[in-house]
């Protein structure tokens, strides 16, 4: 990310990628806040927007959300809706700057009905960026926004000052996601990459005895572990060594615990 662009805010990341969509720009970074004294924070009441629209079907947690992101930002209005039905028979004056904050509660994503009425909400907002408020942190539903035609998906993890600076962020054509969504993002690629390799370099044999030498089993552990004779594993320890490049059983071993992915030990609960 050469042409990454930081903003201050305390727990926000937004990487840089193209998201499809009718208004979808780049993707900026947000680095963690500055230390305290080192500089003003940014007033929210400039921001280039005018209007949150927040939906919400749960009564309760809908008016405590306005009425706390209203004191974040005094010069916008701050309005609540129980329904995008709601949203949409509403007077919000057409040519004013709008945001769309659709909390979805404690509905999965994974849910088709969920996303087709994301979808819904997507082709009707058209040139309004619409915001998901997701109640976890999984990294299968911040996709699955994304892939409706979300800007953002914000998990409970991202506090209120966050959620202004990423709905700006969407304004100005951008699409936010949280640091820990991005972190969790890129371990689960790590580990699909990680969980396709392995396979292809160990037979199914040759993986249960690389499992027992990482560990540091003796041959006749091993043997007696899986069944086997103790020249057989010596053959499948050789072909090991021979595919890992190692000298000797420390070494593999060593390299063997480099990798990841291996199913968990029983032995060590």
């Amino acid at each position: 990310m050469n042409d990454a662009h930081y903003h201050r805010t305390t727990d926000a990341t937004i990487a840089r990628n193209p998201v499809p969509g009718p208004s979808r720009g780049h993707l900026a970074e947000i680095s963690p806040g500055a230390q305290a004294g080192t500089k003003k924070p940014k007033s929210h009441d400039d921001l280039a927007f005018e209007v949150f629209a927040v939906i919400d079907d749960r009564s309760l947690e809908r008016e405590c959300f306005v009425a706390c992101l209203q004191q974040q930002c005094t010069s916008a209005r701050v309005i609540g809706f129980g329904s995008i039905a709601d949203w949409r028979a509403s007077s919000c004056n057409a040519e004013e700057r709008q945001v769309i904050l659709h909390n979805i509660g404690s509905k999965s994503l994974a849910d088709e009905s969920v996303r087709a009425e994301l979808r819904g909400l997507v082709a009707q907002a058209q040139l309004v960026p619409v915001v998901i408020l997701g109640a976890t942190d999984d990294v299968d539903a911040m996709i699955a926004a994304l892939e409706c035609g979300a800007d953002g998906y914000i998990p409970p993890c991202v506090h209120f000052p966050d959620i202004v600076e990423a709905t700006r962020m969407t304004v100005a054509g951008a699409s936010f996601l949280s640091r820990a969504s991005l972190m969790a993002l890129r371990n689960s690629l790590s580990q699909a990459e990680t969980n396709s390799v392995m396979p292809e370099m160990f037979t199914d044999r040759q993986f249960s005895v690389a499992q027992a030498l990482r560990r540091g089993a003796a041959n006749k552990t091993i043997a007696y572990e899986l069944d086997l004779r103790e020249s057989t594993v010596k053959v499948h320890i050789r072909h090991i060594f021979h595919k890992l490049k190692a000298t000797n059983r420390t070494e593999a071993a060593f390299l063997l615990n480099q990798m990841t992915g291996w199913p968990a030990d029983p032995r060590s609960h």
